[in-house]
Protein backbone atom coordinates (compact mmCIF):
# COMPACT_ATOMS: atom_id res chain seq x y z
CA UNK A 1 0.00 0.00 0.00
CA UNK A 2 2.93 2.50 0.95
CA UNK A 3 4.64 1.34 -2.40
CA UNK A 4 1.46 1.96 -4.62
CA UNK A 5 0.81 5.39 -2.60
CA UNK A 6 -2.68 4.43 -1.61
CA UNK A 7 -0.69 4.25 2.38
CA UNK A 8 1.81 6.34 4.51
CA UNK A 9 2.92 5.66 7.58
CA UNK A 10 1.54 7.41 10.70
CA UNK A 11 2.31 9.76 13.78
CA UNK A 12 0.05 7.45 15.92
CA UNK A 13 3.52 5.10 16.39
CA UNK A 14 5.17 1.79 14.98
CA UNK A 15 2.34 0.07 12.65
CA UNK A 16 0.71 3.07 12.36
CA UNK A 17 -0.75 4.04 9.02
CA UNK A 18 -2.94 6.51 7.26
CA UNK A 19 -4.53 6.64 3.99
CA UNK A 20 -2.92 8.97 1.39
CA UNK A 21 -6.46 10.92 0.62
CA UNK A 22 -9.54 10.16 1.60
CA UNK A 23 -11.32 9.36 -1.17
CA UNK A 24 -9.06 6.20 -1.03
CA UNK A 25 -10.72 5.43 1.90
CA UNK A 26 -14.31 6.30 0.23
CA UNK A 27 -13.78 3.90 -2.80
CA UNK A 28 -12.50 1.26 -0.93
CA UNK A 29 -15.71 1.29 0.96
CA UNK A 30 -17.84 1.50 -1.33
CA UNK A 31 -16.61 -2.14 -2.79
CA UNK A 32 -18.49 -3.45 0.09
CA UNK A 33 -21.27 -4.79 0.58
CA UNK A 34 -23.57 -3.57 3.06
CA UNK A 35 -23.55 -7.51 5.09
CA UNK A 36 -19.34 -7.19 4.49
CA UNK A 37 -19.10 -3.79 5.97
CA UNK A 38 -21.10 -4.19 9.08
CA UNK A 39 -19.46 -7.13 9.91
CA UNK A 40 -15.55 -5.20 9.29
CA UNK A 41 -17.68 -2.74 11.48
CA UNK A 42 -18.21 -5.22 14.23
CA UNK A 43 -14.90 -6.66 14.15
CA UNK A 44 -13.06 -3.70 14.50
CA UNK A 45 -15.41 -2.24 17.31
CA UNK A 46 -14.87 -5.79 19.39
CA UNK A 47 -10.74 -5.17 18.91
CA UNK A 48 -11.07 -1.51 20.00
CA UNK A 49 -12.81 -2.50 22.76
CA UNK A 50 -10.44 -5.55 23.18
CA UNK A 51 -7.40 -3.18 23.56
CA UNK A 52 -8.90 -0.65 25.33
CA UNK A 53 -10.89 -1.18 28.04
CA UNK A 54 -13.41 0.93 28.67
CA UNK A 55 -13.05 2.49 25.52
CA UNK A 56 -10.97 5.73 26.56
CA UNK A 57 -10.93 9.45 25.23
CA UNK A 58 -11.56 9.42 21.50
CA UNK A 59 -11.75 5.37 21.36
CA UNK A 60 -15.43 5.68 22.30
CA UNK A 61 -17.36 7.91 20.06
CA UNK A 62 -15.30 5.82 17.22
CA UNK A 63 -16.73 2.73 18.42
CA UNK A 64 -20.20 4.14 17.99
CA UNK A 65 -19.62 5.00 14.96
CA UNK A 66 -18.81 1.51 14.29
CA UNK A 67 -21.27 0.22 16.40
CA UNK A 68 -23.95 1.95 14.29
CA UNK A 69 -22.52 1.35 11.25
CA UNK A 70 -22.25 -2.64 12.03
CA UNK A 71 -26.39 -2.51 13.02
CA UNK A 72 -26.09 -2.27 16.46
CA UNK A 73 -28.11 0.82 17.20
CA UNK A 74 -28.71 0.31 21.21
CA UNK A 75 -25.03 -0.31 21.99
CA UNK A 76 -24.34 2.60 19.62
CA UNK A 77 -26.74 4.81 21.61
CA UNK A 78 -25.09 4.27 24.83
CA UNK A 79 -21.37 5.15 23.63
CA UNK A 80 -22.73 8.15 22.74
CA UNK A 81 -24.41 8.53 25.69
CA UNK A 82 -21.45 7.96 27.64
CA UNK A 83 -19.25 10.08 25.32
CA UNK A 84 -21.39 13.09 25.63
CA UNK A 85 -21.12 12.69 29.80
CA UNK A 86 -17.43 12.96 29.71
CA UNK A 87 -17.55 16.03 27.42
CA UNK A 88 -20.05 17.52 29.47
CA UNK A 89 -18.03 16.52 32.73
CA UNK A 90 -14.58 18.51 30.68
CA UNK A 91 -16.25 21.43 30.18
CA UNK A 92 -17.22 20.73 26.49
CA UNK A 93 -21.26 21.89 26.71
CA UNK A 94 -21.01 22.04 22.26
CA UNK A 95 -19.23 18.51 21.96
CA UNK A 96 -21.79 16.99 24.73
CA UNK A 97 -24.88 18.12 23.10
CA UNK A 98 -23.97 17.17 19.59
CA UNK A 99 -22.95 13.54 20.64
CA UNK A 100 -26.35 13.41 23.58
CA UNK A 101 -28.36 13.97 20.20
CA UNK A 102 -27.03 11.24 18.20
CA UNK A 103 -27.50 9.03 21.05
CA UNK A 104 -31.46 10.56 21.62
CA UNK A 105 -32.08 10.54 17.79
CA UNK A 106 -31.24 6.50 17.99
CA UNK A 107 -32.87 5.42 21.00
CA UNK A 108 -36.12 7.59 19.97
CA UNK A 109 -36.04 5.30 17.04
CA UNK A 110 -35.91 1.52 18.91
CA UNK A 111 -38.58 3.29 20.92
CA UNK A 112 -36.39 2.20 24.35
CA UNK A 113 -38.05 4.04 27.16
CA UNK A 114 -35.56 3.43 29.57
CA UNK A 115 -32.26 4.28 27.72
CA UNK A 116 -33.90 7.43 26.28
CA UNK A 117 -34.45 8.46 29.70
CA UNK A 118 -30.85 7.95 30.81
CA UNK A 119 -29.93 9.74 27.44
CA UNK A 120 -32.26 12.61 27.85
CA UNK A 121 -31.05 13.11 31.54
CA UNK A 122 -27.40 14.00 30.46
CA UNK A 123 -28.60 15.97 27.23
CA UNK A 124 -30.80 18.41 29.41
CA UNK A 125 -28.14 19.19 31.88
CA UNK A 126 -25.69 19.92 28.80
CA UNK A 127 -28.09 21.97 26.71
CA UNK A 128 -28.30 24.32 29.84
CA UNK A 129 -24.92 24.70 30.12
CA UNK A 130 -24.95 25.26 26.38
CA UNK A 131 -27.62 28.19 26.33
CA UNK A 132 -30.08 26.00 24.56
CA UNK A 133 -32.83 25.86 26.96
CA UNK A 134 -35.63 26.45 24.41
CA UNK A 135 -34.44 22.87 23.03
CA UNK A 136 -34.27 21.40 26.36
CA UNK A 137 -38.18 22.44 26.96
CA UNK A 138 -38.95 21.15 23.30
CA UNK A 139 -37.59 17.88 24.18
CA UNK A 140 -39.29 18.06 28.01
CA UNK A 141 -42.65 17.92 25.50
CA UNK A 142 -42.12 14.86 24.70
CA UNK A 143 -41.91 12.80 28.46
CA UNK A 144 -45.44 12.19 29.22
CA UNK A 145 -45.68 10.04 25.92
CA UNK A 146 -43.12 8.03 27.61
CA UNK A 147 -43.44 8.85 31.32
CA UNK A 148 -45.70 5.61 31.78
CA UNK A 149 -42.90 3.39 31.02
CA UNK A 150 -40.57 4.74 33.69
CA UNK A 151 -39.87 4.47 37.72
CA UNK A 152 -40.41 7.79 39.67
CA UNK A 153 -36.86 7.95 40.79
CA UNK A 154 -36.02 8.90 37.31
CA UNK A 155 -38.83 10.90 36.52
CA UNK A 156 -37.55 12.70 39.53
CA UNK A 157 -34.09 13.51 37.72
CA UNK A 158 -35.50 14.26 34.78
CA UNK A 159 -37.67 16.97 36.34
CA UNK A 160 -34.58 18.37 37.97
CA UNK A 161 -32.35 18.42 35.34
CA UNK A 162 -35.43 20.53 33.74
CA UNK A 163 -35.41 23.12 36.67
CA UNK A 164 -32.04 23.59 36.61
CA UNK A 165 -32.59 24.73 33.10
CA UNK A 166 -35.54 27.05 33.55
CA UNK A 167 -33.19 28.64 36.26
CA UNK A 168 -30.33 29.06 34.18
CA UNK A 169 -32.66 30.95 31.36
CA UNK A 170 -34.21 33.33 34.00
CA UNK A 171 -37.53 31.33 33.96
CA UNK A 172 -37.69 30.86 37.78
CA UNK A 173 -41.79 30.28 37.69
CA UNK A 174 -40.87 27.04 35.04
CA UNK A 175 -37.99 25.93 37.60
CA UNK A 176 -40.84 26.14 40.17
CA UNK A 177 -42.96 23.85 38.76
CA UNK A 178 -40.46 20.92 37.90
CA UNK A 179 -38.93 21.24 41.67
CA UNK A 180 -42.65 20.80 43.23
CA UNK A 181 -43.40 17.97 40.46
CA UNK A 182 -40.03 16.64 41.36
CA UNK A 183 -40.38 16.41 45.25
CA UNK A 184 -43.93 15.08 44.41
CA UNK A 185 -42.42 12.13 43.07
CA UNK A 186 -39.50 11.90 44.92
CA UNK A 187 -41.76 11.67 48.36
CA UNK A 188 -41.04 12.44 52.14
CA UNK A 189 -38.48 8.86 52.00
CA UNK A 190 -36.20 9.81 49.35
CA UNK A 191 -32.35 9.51 49.95
CA UNK A 192 -29.47 11.81 49.81
CA UNK A 193 -28.84 11.06 46.25
CA UNK A 194 -32.77 12.40 45.70
CA UNK A 195 -32.77 15.10 47.93
CA UNK A 196 -29.19 16.53 47.31
CA UNK A 197 -30.42 17.35 43.83
CA UNK A 198 -33.56 18.95 44.09
CA UNK A 199 -32.22 21.15 47.18
CA UNK A 200 -29.26 22.76 44.96
CA UNK A 201 -31.64 23.64 42.19
CA UNK A 202 -34.30 24.79 45.01
CA UNK A 203 -31.33 27.10 46.85
CA UNK A 204 -30.83 28.61 42.77
CA UNK A 205 -34.40 29.49 42.23
CA UNK A 206 -34.43 30.78 45.94
CA UNK A 207 -31.75 33.54 45.11
CA UNK A 208 -33.49 34.45 42.09
CA UNK A 209 -37.00 34.78 43.29
CA UNK A 210 -36.84 35.44 47.26
CA UNK A 211 -36.10 39.48 48.66
CA UNK A 212 -34.05 40.54 51.56
CA UNK A 213 -32.17 38.76 54.23
CA UNK A 214 -34.80 35.70 54.25
CA UNK A 215 -33.79 35.23 50.58
CA UNK A 216 -30.19 34.70 51.33
CA UNK A 217 -31.14 32.51 54.55
CA UNK A 218 -33.54 30.18 52.20
CA UNK A 219 -30.88 29.93 49.62
CA UNK A 220 -28.03 29.12 52.13
CA UNK A 221 -30.12 26.62 53.99
CA UNK A 222 -30.78 24.78 50.98
CA UNK A 223 -27.78 24.90 49.47
CA UNK A 224 -25.41 23.89 52.58
CA UNK A 225 -28.02 20.75 53.47
CA UNK A 226 -27.36 19.59 49.39
CA UNK A 227 -23.97 19.71 49.43
CA UNK A 228 -23.45 17.81 52.43
CA UNK A 229 -25.43 14.97 51.22
CA UNK A 230 -23.97 15.08 47.92
CA UNK A 231 -20.30 14.52 49.43
CA UNK A 232 -21.93 11.69 51.81
CA UNK A 233 -23.42 9.41 48.77
CA UNK A 234 -20.98 10.73 46.62
CA UNK A 235 -22.64 13.06 44.31
CA UNK A 236 -19.58 15.52 43.47
CA UNK A 237 -20.97 17.37 40.43
CA UNK A 238 -24.03 18.41 43.08
CA UNK A 239 -21.63 18.72 45.53
CA UNK A 240 -20.41 21.26 43.71
CA UNK A 241 -23.60 22.93 41.89
CA UNK A 242 -24.43 23.31 46.37
CA UNK A 243 -20.86 24.69 47.30
CA UNK A 244 -21.44 27.62 44.68
CA UNK A 245 -24.54 28.78 45.64
CA UNK A 246 -23.03 28.96 49.30
CA UNK A 247 -20.06 30.60 47.91
CA UNK A 248 -21.77 33.16 46.04
CA UNK A 249 -23.85 34.17 49.76
CA UNK A 250 -21.47 33.60 52.10
CA UNK A 251 -19.41 36.70 49.83
CA UNK A 252 -22.05 38.83 50.80
CA UNK A 253 -20.86 38.80 54.45
CA UNK A 254 -17.00 37.65 54.35
CA UNK A 255 -14.79 37.45 50.99
CA UNK A 256 -12.55 35.73 52.76
CA UNK A 257 -15.47 33.00 53.64
CA UNK A 258 -16.55 32.35 50.03
CA UNK A 259 -12.77 32.20 49.48
CA UNK A 260 -12.20 28.66 51.12
CA UNK A 261 -15.83 28.22 49.69
CA UNK A 262 -15.03 28.22 46.22
CA UNK A 263 -11.36 26.79 46.84
CA UNK A 264 -12.82 23.38 48.25
CA UNK A 265 -15.13 23.03 45.62
CA UNK A 266 -12.41 23.55 43.22
CA UNK A 267 -10.51 21.09 45.00
CA UNK A 268 -13.30 18.85 44.93
CA UNK A 269 -14.32 19.35 40.90
CA UNK A 270 -10.65 18.52 40.21
CA UNK A 271 -10.65 15.58 41.87
CA UNK A 272 -13.31 13.91 40.42
CA UNK A 273 -12.71 15.71 36.71
CA UNK A 274 -16.02 17.40 36.90
CA UNK A 275 -14.35 20.34 34.53
CA UNK A 276 -17.20 22.47 34.22
CA UNK A 277 -17.27 22.78 38.16
CA UNK A 278 -13.90 24.08 37.94
CA UNK A 279 -14.66 26.96 35.60
CA UNK A 280 -17.89 27.84 38.40
CA UNK A 281 -15.55 27.81 40.80
CA UNK A 282 -12.65 29.49 39.66
CA UNK A 283 -15.87 32.46 38.53
CA UNK A 284 -15.87 32.48 42.11
CA UNK A 285 -12.08 32.79 42.83
CA UNK A 286 -12.00 35.39 40.05
CA UNK A 287 -15.04 37.18 41.68
CA UNK A 288 -13.86 37.46 44.54
CA UNK A 289 -10.24 38.61 43.61
CA UNK A 290 -11.92 41.58 41.06
CA UNK A 291 -14.09 42.66 44.02
CA UNK A 292 -11.00 42.53 46.59
CA UNK A 293 -8.73 43.74 44.28
CA UNK A 294 -9.71 45.26 40.92
CA UNK A 295 -7.84 41.66 39.49
CA UNK A 296 -9.54 40.69 36.25
CA UNK A 297 -6.22 38.23 35.44
CA UNK A 298 -8.32 34.90 36.69
CA UNK A 299 -11.38 35.96 35.21
CA UNK A 300 -9.86 36.76 31.71
CA UNK A 301 -7.97 33.78 31.36
CA UNK A 302 -10.84 31.64 32.51
CA UNK A 303 -13.32 33.56 30.06
CA UNK A 304 -10.86 31.69 27.26
CA UNK A 305 -10.86 28.61 29.05
CA UNK A 306 -14.94 28.43 28.79
CA UNK A 307 -14.82 29.23 25.19
CA UNK A 308 -12.38 26.48 24.59
CA UNK A 309 -14.37 23.89 26.44
CA UNK A 310 -17.79 25.35 24.39
CA UNK A 311 -19.16 26.33 27.73
CA UNK A 312 -20.90 29.22 26.36
CA UNK A 313 -23.21 30.40 29.02
CA UNK A 314 -20.04 30.59 32.05
CA UNK A 315 -18.22 32.41 29.01
CA UNK A 316 -20.69 35.00 28.67
CA UNK A 317 -21.11 35.36 32.89
CA UNK A 318 -17.14 36.30 32.41
CA UNK A 319 -17.60 38.45 29.65
CA UNK A 320 -20.59 40.45 31.16
CA UNK A 321 -18.70 40.91 34.81
CA UNK A 322 -15.95 42.13 32.39
CA UNK A 323 -17.60 44.76 30.76
CA UNK A 324 -18.85 46.01 34.24
CA UNK A 325 -15.34 46.25 34.55
CA UNK A 326 -14.57 48.72 31.95
CA UNK A 327 -17.68 50.24 33.04
CA UNK A 328 -16.18 51.26 36.63
CA UNK A 329 -12.38 52.02 34.76
CA UNK A 330 -14.84 54.82 32.65
CA UNK A 331 -13.72 53.05 29.18
CA UNK A 332 -16.89 53.24 28.14
CA UNK A 333 -16.52 52.53 23.97
CA UNK A 334 -15.00 48.84 25.08
CA UNK A 335 -17.80 48.36 27.82
CA UNK A 336 -20.36 49.02 25.48
CA UNK A 337 -19.11 47.01 22.90
CA UNK A 338 -18.41 43.80 25.14
CA UNK A 339 -22.04 44.42 27.07
CA UNK A 340 -23.69 44.46 23.39
CA UNK A 341 -22.32 41.53 22.17
CA UNK A 342 -23.56 39.87 25.78
CA UNK A 343 -27.05 41.21 25.18
CA UNK A 344 -27.34 39.54 21.96
CA UNK A 345 -25.98 36.69 22.83
CA UNK A 346 -28.39 36.71 25.95
CA UNK A 347 -31.50 37.53 23.39
CA UNK A 348 -30.63 35.00 21.31
CA UNK A 349 -30.31 32.09 24.13
CA UNK A 350 -32.67 33.26 26.33
CA UNK A 351 -30.47 33.61 29.06
CA UNK A 352 -32.32 35.54 31.28
CA UNK A 353 -29.79 35.81 34.57
CA UNK A 354 -27.05 37.15 31.99
CA UNK A 355 -28.91 39.46 29.82
CA UNK A 356 -30.10 41.11 33.16
CA UNK A 357 -26.48 41.40 34.49
CA UNK A 358 -25.79 42.92 31.05
CA UNK A 359 -28.78 45.08 30.89
CA UNK A 360 -27.36 46.82 34.50
CA UNK A 361 -24.31 46.86 33.57
CA UNK A 362 -25.32 49.41 30.32
CA UNK A 363 -27.38 51.07 32.78
CA UNK A 364 -24.26 51.91 34.56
Amino acid sequence: GVTAQLLATDEGGPDWYRFQHPLTAEALLAELTPVDRADLSRRAADAVAAAHPGVPGEWCPLVAKLRLEAGDELAAARLYTEAGRRAMAEGGGGSAVVLLERAEQLVSATGDVRNRADVLEALLYALAEAGRVERAFELAKTLPSHAAGLDPARLTTLHTRLAWAAMLAGRAADGAEQVAAARELAGPDAGDDVTAQLDAVAAYLAMDTGSGPERLRETETLARRAAEAAERVPLPSTACQAWFAVGTVARERDLAEAGAIFEHMRELAERHGQSIWRLYALIGLGGNAWLDRADTSVLRETERDALRAGAVTLAYNFSGILGLDSVLRGDFQAAAEKLTEVQAWARRLQSGSVGRYARMAMAT
